[in-house]
């Protein structure tokens, strides 16, 4: 008696018509299937030796059904009709098929559904063509899990594509890009990441890109969207507007250092489960971390990662100071508050850099060099000048940097007839007492002085401008000597060029003059230089400051 709803031709089993495939021969390695087939049934193949399936002659092929091909484990190639009329691949339909090395979707300008699972284990498959799959609209969940070969996913042709499930790409451990087409309205990618359309949402991170390449406008990082990933640190600090990280986001990932912004509010459930973490370096305090809403079973610290809130915050002192010289000028001084570690132990190193700015901001100023330490003297002329400091704590190569206000210094000059002549006598009394290194620049700060004193005593002294002005000059040329310890050694060259800084914006005539050796200091206990003595005996006007030669306060 004839059956009414099966049939089979050469051992194989079809529906009554035979547009549908239900069951293959599991010990068979070869074959063909009828060119009538217009789907393949649900687990007709599955876990069958079949190594090659011709599929070419059925032209009107549209569906491949659940687990048609599960667990074949020996199948390599699968061949398919030119432009056949495929529409679906349903779930698991190649699932564990770990020898499979071709499957050319290329022709299939027709399919709109890639099932869940649907290739997950391919192991072999090297490429997967859908550039020519412009109906596709949804790609499964783990869709292509674990396709290890895999090195790019083009979907760029894919306009349609609406729907892309969690850990679609998930372990592709030599992927390294997926892309997506402009004009898709769901998805964007850029340099080889998944995103949503606006690029809010990290969606997919290929697993075999190690580099980092993350937009600045990333509010969340998806569930599963570091899942498997070989990249080893992540540095998150630009990213300003991130505030979520979801469930699963980098389960299982080779990450072992990561920072986070204080931006972040919440930490989801297994978001750092199997993670190898080595280090986390927030940029907050720790009371910004307690409140950020961590799950109980994040796994952050699931492997005891040292943890680092790198933020310092600081105050300046004084805020704002005008000083009259030759009066003493006070140090700028920073107070930092250090960042800590979890345990509230300081964590990293602060350095400082000083800046000057002549309007008031606290940015584009100019560094001033060798001005390292949380405080500093200004170095100012006359007039108000503005300083600002920066601080910058480092630990293991991050870095957390915070900029002062700026400070207003006003300087200004001031001495009366009595009083300068009682300034000259005390300079010169340093001078004789061997404070500085004799050399050029002392032996013409010496004739200034005693051309001042000279004309005081002779009173030739015109004006209270003359004054501020002689005066400005001598605390001006004073910076340029080279000074002694009460030892007699040398302990600091302030004209020198590794505090250029000082030296920097000068009058022209506190410099050594013209012609002169550029290294003019001159050992102690060592004869000067007997080239230079002649020279100056030649030339009287040579040393700068002789009493009938010297204009009181000319700069």
């Amino acid at each position: 008696m004839e059956n009414q709803r099966y049939t089979s031709v050469e051992g194989v089993l079809y529906n009554k018509v035979m547009d549908e495939l239900i069951a293959y021969p599991g010990g068979r390695q070869e074959g063909a299937v009828l060119g009538s087939v217009t789907s393949v049934g649900e687990n007709a193949f599955e876990g069958g030796s079949i190594v090659t399936i011709d599929l070419t002659e059925c032209t009107n092929l549209a569906e491949i059904k659940y687990q048609a091909f599960y667990d074949c484990n020996n199948l390599k190639k699968v061949y398919l009709a030119e432009n056949i009329p495929l529409t679906t691949i349903g779930s698991e339909v190649f699932c564990n098929c770990y020898n499979l090395e071709t499957m050319d979707l290329s022709k299939c300008a027709d399919l709109v559904t890639i099932g869940s699972s649907a290739f997950c284990n391919c192991y072999n498959l090297e490429t997967m063509d859908l550039t020519k799959c412009v109906n596709l609209t949804s790609i499964g969940g783990s869709a292509f899990n674990y396709c290890s070969r895999l090195e790019t996913m083009d979907l760029s042709q894919c306009i349609k594509l609406t729907s892309i499930g969690t850990q679609a790409f998930s372990y592709c451990s030599r992927l390294k890009s997926i892309q997506i087409a402009l004009e898709n309205a769901q998805y964007a990618s850029e340099d080889g990441v998944l995103y949503n359309k606006d690029k809010t949402r990290l969606l997919a991170y290929p697993a075999g890109k190690r580099e980092q390449s993350i937009v600045l406008s990333v509010e969340s990082i998806g569930e599963y969207a570091f899942e498997g990933a070989s990249i080893e640190k992540l540095d998150l600090l630009e990213c300003t507007k991130l505030k979520k990280i979801e469930s699963y986001a980098f389960y299982n990932c080779h990450l072992k250092e990561i920072s986070l912004l204080d931006s972040l509010n919440t930490i989801g459930y297994c978001a750092f489960e199997y993670v190898p973490l080595q280090a986390i370096y927030y940029y907050g305090t720790y009371r910004d971390y307690s409140k950020v809403n961590v799950s109980e079973w994040s796994y952050m610290f699931s492997r005891n990662p040292k943890f680092y809130c790198m933020k310092i915050s600081f105050t300046l002192h004084p805020k704002s100071k005008n000083y009259v010289l030759p009066g003493e000028v006070q140090p700028i001084t920073v107070t930092v508050s250090r960042g800590t570690d979890k345990n509230g132990n300081p964590a990293g190193t602060v350095s400082y850099q000083w800046y000057q700015s002549k309007e008031g901001l606290n940015e584009k100023g100019t560094l001033i060099p060798g001005a390292t330490e949380a405080t500093y003297i200004p170095q100012t002329e006359e007039g108000i000048t503005y300083y600002y400091c920066e601080a910058t704590n480092e630990c293991n190569g991050y870095k957390y940097t915070v900029v002062s206000k700026a400070a207003t210094i006003g300087i200004e000059y001031y001495m009366d007839c009595s009083e300068f002549e009682m300034y000259i006598q005390n300079v010169i009394t340093k001078i004789q007492s061997g404070a500085y290194v004799e050399n050029i620049k002392l032996k013409t700060y010496k004739s200034y002085v005693y051309a001042c004193q000279y004309k005081i005593q002779e009173k030739k002294i015109e004006s209270q401008e003359e004054i501020v002005a002689a005066m400005r000059k001598i605390f001006n040329m004073e910076r340029n000597l080279t000074e002694k310890d009460q030892t007699g050694r040398v302990i600091i060259e302030k004209g020198s060029s590794e505090n250029a800084g000082a030296e920097e914006g000068q009058p022209e005539d506190t410099k050594a003059e013209e012609g002169q050796p550029e290294d003019t200091k001159v050992e102690e206990g060592q004869p000067e230089d007997p080239k230079v003595e002649k020279e100056q005996s030649e030339n009287p006007e040579a040393e700068e400051g002789q009493p009938e030669n010297v204009e009181l306060g000319k700069e």
